[in-house]
């Protein structure tokens, strides 16, 4: 667990400073994912599934944005961070973990925009905070009042 926070540490630095994400460290935390779900004899193949689906839906996602907007949304090094965050998230909570991510965007570019800030911003402080909420490392008693408030 010390290594996925030191690298998220260094991602989401990386990316504030130069809006970039370098694969080595995206790489590295895909890597540990699978490390883990090995040592704690998870099943290997919902981690593989997991980053497929996440890339192939993100990937879609960054096409079909940029297409309908002439613009684009979300850079390639995001796509590939979610990814690489696939072994790290159940299967079953990929649709939570994607709408969390959306959600931190969301409050994210609000928040730069009160202090008006426009355009394009770092995203890996979203994708993170995504998956903190979607995790084990959030109390599912904050998890559920989350969910409990966006619902009503």
């Amino acid at each position: 667990m010390v290594g996925f926070i030191i690298l998220s540490a260094l991602l989401v630095a990386s990316d504030m400073r130069t809006m970039r994400l370098p694969d080595s460290l995206v790489l590295s935390i895909w890597g540990l994912g699978i490390v883990r779900v090995l040592v704690l004899n998870l099943p290997l193949i919902d981690a593989l599934v997991s980053t497929t689906v996440l890339f192939f839906v993100m990937r879609a996602f960054k096409h079909y944005y940029a297409k309908a907007r002439g613009r684009e949304g979300i850079g390639l090094g995001d796509v590939k961070l979610i990814a690489a965050l696939g072994p790290w998230v159940d299967p079953f909570l990929l649709p939570e973990f994607l709408m969390c991510i959306g959600l931190a965007g969301g409050i994210w570019a609000l928040g730069l925009r009160l202090i008006g800030r426009r355009g394009y911003f770092p995203y890996a402080p979203s994708i993170f905070l995504g998956y903190l909420l979607t995790s084990n490392l959030v109390p599912q008693s904050t998890q559920e009042t989350l969910f409990l408030q966006l619902s009503t």
